[in-house]
């Protein structure tokens, strides 16, 4: 690859959860593409985008010696089933701007749940299609590389699974202090999250994983709606909301 180098608001209704999580869900019957794969020390999130057509997002950075490929770049473009995938890679220039379009090939060689092995082979941009000798060698141009699952497909990510909050309840909150913890889906990490208290935003503060405080002590009686909108690496948004109510203070 002597020119080019590899690319490689939470709020609550009427006492009532509401969860929203865009972007397609895992299907009942997944293809053999779609999963977890450890590429160049980084990994790649691969996930139907329609009917036979799949992309693939880079979740953790790949180690090259430069012009590694990004978190969240959409590296992968392809089509297929079964065994057999083809479409396109990213690839960059010396600049390390980036240069896509070079044609790929997917090829499933093992499903042992031990050693569940993608051969990924490419080509740089304007060169073609990858080429190979009767042997199944690669030929001149053609890079191969021979890639394995970390994990199958997950659940899509929801609510739920990611946002731990208080339950509601019909008791009143006037001096709850809490704080919101998102918890990070395994496949998919989370990037970053917007909190808001009826209208206002709420600070999210990263560390091992997001979180985000809560406080409804002295405020006046009524409603009070917290929205969270989660974002993970793969542009997926996960979003929910819930309503606390509150209290005036009882007189002594």
């Amino acid at each position: 690859m002597a020119a080019r180098r590899r690319l490689g608001v939470l709020a609550i209704a009427g006492g009532a959860l509401v969860a929203l999580a865009a972007g397609p869900g895992l299907a009942a019957a997944a293809e053999p593409i779609e999963g977890s794969w450890l590429f160049q020390d980084g990994e790649v999130l691969v996930q139907a985008s329609g009917p036979g057509a799949f992309q693939g997002t880079v979740v953790k950075p790949t180690r090259f010696a430069s012009c590694p490929h990004p978190a969240g770049e959409r590296m992968w473009e392809m089509s297929g089933s079964a065994t057999s995938y083809s479409g396109t890679h990213i690839w960059y220039r010396p600049d390390c701007s980036a240069d896509p379009g070079g044609q790929s090939t997917w090829t499933i060689t093992s499903t042992d749940a031990a050693n569940f092995t993608l051969r990924f082979c490419t080509v740089a941009p304007s060169g073609g299609a990858p080429g190979f000798d009767a042997a199944g060698n690669p030929l001149p141009g053609t890079s191969c590389n021979d890639l394995k699952r970390v994990r199958p497909p997950q659940p899509t990510p929801t609510f739920e699974r990611v946002v731990a909050l208080p339950k509601q309840t019909r008791k009143c909150r006037s001096r709850r202090n809490f704080r919101i913890r998102l918890r990070e889906p395994k496949a998919d990490p989370l990037v970053r999250a917007t909190v808001h208290v009826n209208g206002k935003r709420v600070k999210v503060l990263a560390a091992a994983r997001l979180t985000a405080p809560v406080n409804l002590r002295g405020l006046p009686k009524g409603r009070y709606t917290v929205k969270i909108a989660a974002t993970t690496t793969s542009g997926r948004v996960i979003r929910g909301t819930r309503r606390y109510r509150t209290c005036a203070p009882k007189r002594r």
